[in-house]
């Protein structure tokens, strides 16, 4: 990842107009002591600005290997801030209610943005 600066973040943020927000799995139990996972809300993960699209322009959507087609929805999220707290167990939820599971956190050297490398649960 890139060196970002004050000025590059400036310039780019007008180009995040999404919001996602990283979600924990935790386990609960029911009635009955049974367990139940559920995924909630981190809270200092919620409704995050960021950019969504595909690592690479586009170089990820799709293989072609022989004759088949393999598809790899590996899509990049590039969050406006530095999030320590996210981790590749998580998951994050687009604010249109798409659900990507976290492969990979980064930071850039001035820990200005997390990118996240998702694949989207269908």
């Amino acid at each position: 990842m890139v060196k970002v600066t004050d000025a590059l973040l400036a310039a780019v943020l007008p180009y995040m107009d999404r919001f996602v927000t990283l979600q924990d799995k935790t386990t609960t139990y029911d009635s009955f002591g049974e367990p139940v996972d559920a995924w909630l809300p981190v809270a200092s993960l919620i409704h995050l600005q960021c950019a969504i699209g595909n690592k690479a322009q586009r170089e990820l959507d799709s293989t072609y290997i022989a004759q088949y087609k393999v598809e790899r929805h590996e899509v990049t999220i590039l969050i406006a801030g530095y999030c320590p707290q996210a981790q590749p167990t998580m998951r994050a939820v687009d604010d249109e209610g798409v659900i990507y599971d976290i492969n990979q956190v980064t930071f850039d050297q001035t820990r200005t943005v997390t990118e996240l490398l998702v694949r989207r649960v269908d």
